[in-house]
């Protein structure tokens, strides 16, 4: 699915820290890390505030640490598509170097400037769709080549970390999220337990 709904303005983060060292120090981090769901759960009712908002049609986004946003930006777009919106952001940790969710203009600008639709493209990402963080970061390059090698290059670094630790990454699958430009009905929890 191509990125199309970037975050609403004025939507900001909060950050319970700024630095993971509360975090890492928890019991049951390390088991929230390998994938534990009722450990990750134990973390976030340990350390975030709990809020509760709306009939399911207000959502407030709630993650570990976000250095770049993507995730929440993934998110922040898949309940927007399918009608909720987005009322608040709550990171434990915040360790992009920008605080913001929303990019400025200038940035966004400046990438559709250099990048056309080269860019939308290669990422499935519309540049009003970016974070602050993504596009601060992406701007920084002079050409669509440029991204295209670095992108490259991330994807080796990341097969190479994987299989030294005896990993191997499965095909690209599309993401949760691009069932909602295909017309397909989003996850509902409970639906289809007896399959799995």
């Amino acid at each position: 699915m191509i990125r199309s709904k970037g975050f609403p303005p004025g939507t900001t983060a909060t950050a319970l820290f700024d630095s993971d060292g509360r975090l890492k120090a928890h019991p049951a981090y390390k088991q929230a890390k390998a994938g534990d769901k009722d450990a990750a759960l134990e973390v976030v009712v340990d350390l975030a505030v709990a809020w509760v908002h709306g009939a399911l049609t207000e959502y407030v986004l709630v993650d570990d640490v976000t250095s770049l946003g993507g995730t929440l930006a993934e998110l922040s777009n898949y309940i927007q598509v399918f009608g909720g919106a987005v009322k608040g952001v709550v990171v434990v940790v915040n360790a992009g170097r920008n605080p913001a969710l929303a990019p400025k203009k200038h940035f966004i600008q400046l990438i559709k400037e250099r990048f056309d639709d080269e860019f939308t493209d290669i990422f499935g990402i519309e540049p009003g769709a970016l974070t602050a963080n993504e596009a601060q970061y992406l701007a920084g390059f002079r050409s669509v080549d440029a991204i295209r090698n670095r992108l490259a290059a991330a994807e080796q670094e990341i097969d190479r970390r994987l299989r030294s630790k005896g990993i191997a990454r499965a095909p690209k699958e599309a993401s949760v999220g691009a069932r909602a430009d295909e017309g397909l009905s989003p996850y509902v929890p409970g639906a289809d337990d007896e399959a799995r």
